[in-house]
Formats: structure tokens, C-alpha cells, sequence
């Protein structure tokens, strides 16, 4: 793709009437023949209008492309290799150990096209490896990034917001960034780890994609926690096993006679269109409910609506883990949201206050090394320039002979 520094080059178009016009008026007259008599010679009539004609067409074409090569060079041509389809697909990062917390999400990004990349240095294409990776400072991973990706290209990046994953000064990064946090509770103490193993069993029934987010939820937890869990989704009452900790029966249809310590079940009924979002986290909308008289409930609305209700043992839920539902699917809230609810307690650990403590300063117009670089075109234009000339007083010499012949 050819570029120019400066719009000179526009003077060179519009400057070829120069050389015309010199072209013009170097137009030699004809030449008088001294004859001994002209008696035999016969009067021609006498023309009422003389018109110009041109000659020599060549040597004013290569005199216009002087002009129109030397106005291009002035203006400093480059030659930048178009980025190709790949070069401008969007990213998608997450951190190598948080690759199953937001599994859904980054999934649903590479559907869309967009590459998926590990956010560590280096950047690797996701292999399906998501063994925990070294510890690392995401503000200054994110300058690397700032490096590897054009401004113009969609960046997504997944990450939570500990403390010690932010050191130094907040990055300056130009770039189409769309950073999205979540908080990671601390990882489990030696006794946590302790603890016997519990099963979850999750009932797909008609909604598998339910299944699907509680799953990649209770895994995040598994791989943050510590914990001991065995995770099995089931879609038929003959898999269901004959004891567990937790069963999240995810449907309205009546619960089977099964032994669980612990359920949580859809309640049946007729949903009713709401907006608005669920209280104490504005940022995840709730769009359907389905009404309960439930006065205290574990999570509601912010009309004061009960969308999960317990009686210390078992859960009803009024809403679905469904995006037609609320915003919990995907939501990086969520893994946290359940944690609440199958190992109750408290998580503390150093993170940053909120979303925005952690995004980087955008500058426009920041010098960058990424992309391939641009091609100066000048040299090439001044050898061209010079072939040119060297051509043109060449058929300027012709013509002279041509004419003096």
C-alpha cells in the first residue's frame, strides 16, 4: 500500500502544464529554402488561421513525468504491506491460570474470529494447556502487548485484579482495549486442601447451556480454591448417582426422590420481563424473573425481588443461569457468586477497589513497533528520476538532429 508523508505530490499533477507550455513555445518555425527562381513555383493560397500542432510527443511526456516523479518524491513515498486477514482479527487474552474461569467467554470470542492468546510474555496461541503459569506483572505485560497488536485491532483481556499482579506506574498503551476483571478469592490454606472430596452433579435436562456456565463456574472454583470437587453433568435421571454433596437440578420439572445434602433447583411458574440488575453488583442486569412471595432471599433484585432463596439446605432459584435471564453467564462474577453458596465463608486477599484502578492511560498517536514497517520509497524515486532526465535530454538531442537534417 503506497503512502505519502506529505501532499506535494498533488502540486506535481496539476504542475505538468509547465512543461507544456515550455513544449509549446520551443515549437520551431519553418525553415527558408533559397531557390535561383520562382517562376515555375505555383502560389498557394495563403492559410486565414494557423494552428499549433504538437510534436514530438514523447519528449513531452517524459518532461511531464519528471515533474510528477520529482513532486512524488518530495512528498516521501512508502510502500506498507497490507495486513493481511489474520493481522487484523481481533485478541482475546486470559492469564494461563485463569483460562477455565473464563472459559465461556473467551470460547464464544474465537467462534467469533478472534485469536486467542495467552497473556503472559510471548503471547502463545492457546493449546488447551491451562496449567498455572509463572507469576507476572500485568501492567507491564500489557506494554509488551502494546507492541505485538495494531491500534485498530480489538483487543479482549480477561484477568482479576490481586495486588501483586500490578507493580510500577500505570502502562500508556494506544489500543482498542476492552479489559475485563474479576475477584479471585486467596488460594486454600493446607487444611482447606484437607478436606474430602464433594460431588456436584449438574442436571442439563432441556438446558444444556445452563449446565454448560454452572460447570466452567464450579471448575474456576476447583482450580482457585483448592478444593476437591468431582464435576459431572448429567442429561438423563438413570446417570444421576445415588448419593451426592450438591445436585444444581437445573429445571422446572419435579425433583426426582435422590439423596443430596444440598439442592438447588429452578422453581416453576411464569417469568415476568424485568430491568434491572441484581443488588450490590450494578454491573449484572437481571432481565426475567419468575415471582415468589419469598420475603428474605439470598439474592434479589433491585426492586427487592427474590431470585435465590434458602432454607439452609436447599435453594430455589427464580431466575436461570441463562443471558436471557440476567447478566450471571457472562459474568466473571459468577464463579464468586456460587463460591458463597457451596463453601460459605470468608475470602479475603489484597485486590485493587474496582474495574477501573486497573486500565492503563490511552495516548493517541503513541510511536509503536507494531505492524510491518513502512518502506522508504525515496531512493527508487531519485534513481528513477535521474534514468528520466538522462532519457529525456537523449530525445531532445534526436529531435535537434532530427531537425537540423
Amino acid at each position: 500500500m503506497l503512502q505519502f508523508l506529505h501532499p506535494i505530490w498533488l502540486f506535481g499533477i496539476t504542475g505538468i502544464t509547465l512543461p507544456v507550455m515550455i513544449h509549446l513555445w520551443n515549437h520551431r518555425q519553418g525553415k527558408v529554402l533559397a531557390v535561383g527562381s520562382i517562376a515555375l513555383l505555383q502560389e498557394t493560397p495563403r492559410n486565414s488561421a494557423r494552428r499549433v500542432q504538437l510534436s514530438e510527443k514523447w519528449l513531452l511526456l517524459l518532461r511531464c513525468l519528471i515533474i510528477i516523479l520529482l513532486s512524488v518524491i518530495l512528498a516521501g513515498p512508502q510502500w506498507k504491506q497490507p495486513a493481511s486477514a489474520a493481522a487484523k482479527r481481533g485478541w482475546v487474552l486470559v492469564p494461563r491460570q485463569l483460562a477455565g474461569a473464563f472459559q465461556h467467554q473467551v470460547d464464544s470470542l474465537v467462534k467469533a474470529g478472534f485469536r486467542g492468546h495467552y497473556f503472559e510474555p510471548g503471547f502463545p496461541d492457546m493449546d488447551g494447556d491451562t496449567a498455572n503459569g509463572p507469576q507476572q506483572d500485568y501492567w507491564s505485560t500489557l506494554a509488551l502487548l502494546q507492541q505485538a497488536v495494531t491500534p485498530e485491532q480489538p483487543v479482549y483481556l480477561f484477568t482479576d485484579r490481586q495486588l501483586r499482579h500490578f507493580s510500577g506506574e500505570r502502562p500508556r498503551v494506544e489500543m482498542d482495549l476492552h479489559w475485563q476483571t474479576v475477584a479471585i478469592p486467596a488460594p486454600a490454606s493446607p487444611d482447606t486442601l484437607a478436606d474430602t472430596s464433594r460431588q456436584f452433579t449438574i442436571w442439563a435436562g432441556a438446558h444444556a447451556e445452563d449446565a454448560a456456565f454452572v460447570q466452567a463456574a464450579l471448575q474456576a472454583i476447583r482450580q482457585f480454591s483448592g478444593r476437591q470437587m468431582e464435576i459431572k453433568v448429567v442429561s438423563t435421571t438413570g446417570a444421576l448417582p445415588a448419593s451426592k454433596d450438591w445436585l444444581f437440578w437445573l429445571s422446572e420439572a419435579p425433583l426426582p426422590a435422590v439423596q443430596a445434602k444440598h439442592v438447588l433447583r429452578y422453581m416453576p411458574g411464569k417469568p415476568q420481563p424485568e430491568d434491572s440488575w441484581l443488588a450490590g453488583y450494578t454491573d449484572l442486569v437481571v432481565r426475567r424473573y419468575v415471582p415468589s412471595a419469598a420475603a428474605d432471599a439470598r439474592w434479589q433484585d433491585g426492586f427487592g425481588h427474590a431470585l435465590l432463596t434458602t432454607d439452609g439446605t436447599n435453594y430455589s432459584a427464580y431466575t436461570h443461569f441463562n443471558s436471557t435471564w440476567n447478566g450471571l453467564p457472562w459474568s466473571p462474577r459468577m464463579p464468586g457468586l456460587l463460591l458463597q453458596l457451596i463453601y460459605p465463608g470468608n475470602y479475603p486477599d489484597a485486590q485493587l477497589p474496582d474495574h477501573a484502578a486497573v486500565q492503563p492511560l490511552q495516548v493517541k498517536g503513541m510511536a509503536r513497533a507494531a505492524g510491518t514497517p513502512a518502506l522508504s520509497l525515496v531512493r527508487a524515486g531519485w534513481l528513477l528520476l535521474l534514468l528520466l532526465f538522462v532519457a529525456e535530454r537523449l530525445a531532445a538531442g534526436w529531435g535537434q538532429k532530427a531537425g537540423g537534417a
